[in-house]
């Protein structure tokens, strides 16, 4: 149990880290159209744009928690794998695959560094529309 929750605890530091760079990336493609007058389709753009990149931020998260599920033996196959992935890491958790009861705790790690991440990026998105409707 205590090696899961090391391992629980260094994807979280990953994803952690994965999330950082995302959002910078975000701040940074779109932080200078966003100083000067935006107009609504522009803003529109701008914040489809930071939805993308965050989005896909996810999406290299869930392949590094998949990566580990995989490697541990916890689930056999990778479009198994990366399907548990992605409904744990959403919180969806059908339940229609499980892992082994010596791994499943790094399912509720998953599900839980889901959560802060899709929290994080839902504030980020929330900034960037206040940055640029607040200049109306």
């Amino acid at each position: 149990m205590i090696i899961n929750i090391a391992i629980g605890s260094l994807m979280i530091l990953l994803t952690t880290i994965i999330h950082s760079e995302g959002m910078m990336l975000a701040i940074r493609s779109t932080r200078a159209h966003m100083k000067r007058d935006v107009s609504p389709r522009k803003s529109t753009y701008l914040i489809a744009l930071i939805i993308l990149i965050m989005f896909l931020t996810t999406i290299v998260e869930i392949a590094c928690w998949a990566v580990v599920f995989l490697f541990t033996g916890a689930i056999k196959g990778l479009e198994p794998t990366l399907y548990f992935t992605a409904v744990t890491y959403t919180s969806l958790g059908y339940g229609d695959i499980v892992l082994d009861s010596s791994r499943r705790i790094l399912g509720a790690f998953a599900a839980a560094n889901g959560i802060l991440m899709f929290g994080w990026s839902t504030a980020l998105i929330v900034a960037a529309l206040q940055s640029i409707y607040r200049k109306d």
